[in-house]
């Protein structure tokens, strides 16, 4: 009977353990990683966006076409245009949900001044790099 109760008791602790695990672990920061695929820009181009610790670059055939500033919590970032040559004014802000399986990230439109980034991001999935 004592081992039952070890056992049932346990179980409960192995199974909380893992729920805390799958629900309250925070995304990882994107600071440091590159990803590369394919984004209407606004044809369709492979571009690469490289993270750092505040910014997001967009390359395109190894040169700078977008910088923008992020913030990033949890599986939502925020996004502030810094300069570059798309449409988006200057200050323009875009919030996005993200997800990250097998090594591909896409980013998702929650709320975005500008049509021409969520565009960009509508169907693409960026490969990590690094």
């Amino acid at each position: 009977m004592k081992n039952l109760k070890l056992f049932v008791i346990g179980m409960i602790l192995c199974t909380a353990g893992l729920l805390i695990n799958c629900t309250g672990s925070e995304t990882k920061s994107l600071a440091g990683t590159e990803w590369k695929g394919m984004a209407n820009v606004p044809d369709p181009n492979e571009i690469v966006l490289k993270f750092n610790e505040t910014n997001c670059e967009a390359y395109h055939q190894n040169e700078m076409i977008e910088n923008m500033k992020y913030s990033q919590k949890g599986g939502e970032i925020l996004f502030e245009k810094v300069s570059g040559g798309s449409p988006c004014k200057v200050g323009s802000k875009g919030t996005y949900t993200f997800d990250i399986k097998d090594n591909k990230i896409h980013f998702s439109a929650v709320k975005d001044s500008c049509d021409a980034r969520s565009g960009t991001f509508k169907e693409a999935y960026f490969a990590k790099q690094n």
